[in-house]
């Protein structure tokens, strides 16, 4: 899973009771987006749900976030809460605050807002594009550039499990292409893996095609 299209904002508060220390963290590590996809709720992920946690935490020695709980969500049915804790491990800090004194013990409040992944409407699965010119072509025919100054029709193809191409689309597109390219894009099987070993299936992949519009073979 493509995970090019989830987004994590994180922001700390400003707000100060009298009787805690609030620290205002300057972060030198957040989560990743592999580490943000991994815990990401699966029922969510699925329905394209969005989520806002605000969490309460401490600050650990060596700058972490410690006894973390949730103390508010948006949508407490979907799981944010869950795995906004899983991800308070990924977090780092300066050890010393802005204002000169240590974070230690320090209360920081933050606020993770989950974004559901981009979809590829014609199939309404997660958007996850794979570079054209990382994939492997397996058999004689392959895609290639169009040459001079030929009109050309651009698609948006998901790989099969087998390598082939569908459903193809136009950008935005909701509905399938059924065109005359078709027929073009079903010639063309991709390899297992790209050039730098990674699993393509499932991934879409952008091709252009000379916009013809007489049926291909």
């Amino acid at each position: 899973m493509l995970l090019s299209l989830l987004a994590l904002l994180l922001v700390a508060q400003d707000a100060t009771p009298p009787d805690l220390e609030y620290g205002r963290p300057e972060w030198t590590a957040t989560p990743s987006v592999a580490d943000i996809a991994d815990v990401y709720p699966a029922s969510a992920y699925e329905a394209g749900s969005d989520g806002q946690v605000n969490m309460m935490c401490r600050a650990t020695l060596i700058g972490g976030l410690d006894r973390c709980e949730v103390i508010g969500e948006t949508a407490p049915e979907a799981g944010f809460g869950k795995a906004s804790l899983k991800l308070a491990r990924y977090y780092r800090m300066k050890t010393m605050g802005p204002d000169g004194k240590p974070m230690l013990g320090r209360l920081v409040r933050l606020t993770v807002t989950w974004s559901a992944p981009k979809r590829f409407a014609a199939d309404r699965l997660p958007y996850d594009v794979v570079n054209r010119e990382k994939l492997q072509w397996v058999g004689r025919v392959r895609p290639s550039q169009p040459i001079g100054e030929v009109k050309t029709l651009r698609l948006i193809c998901r790989i099969t499990a087998t390598g082939k191409l569908t459903p193809c689309a136009e950008p935005g597109a909701r509905k399938p292409y059924d065109g005359p390219a078709k027929w073009t894009a079903r010639k063309f099987t991709a390899a297992p893996l790209d050039i730098d070993g990674k699993p393509v299936r499932g991934r879409l992949v952008v091709l252009d095609f000379p916009d013809v519009k007489s049926r291909l073979p």
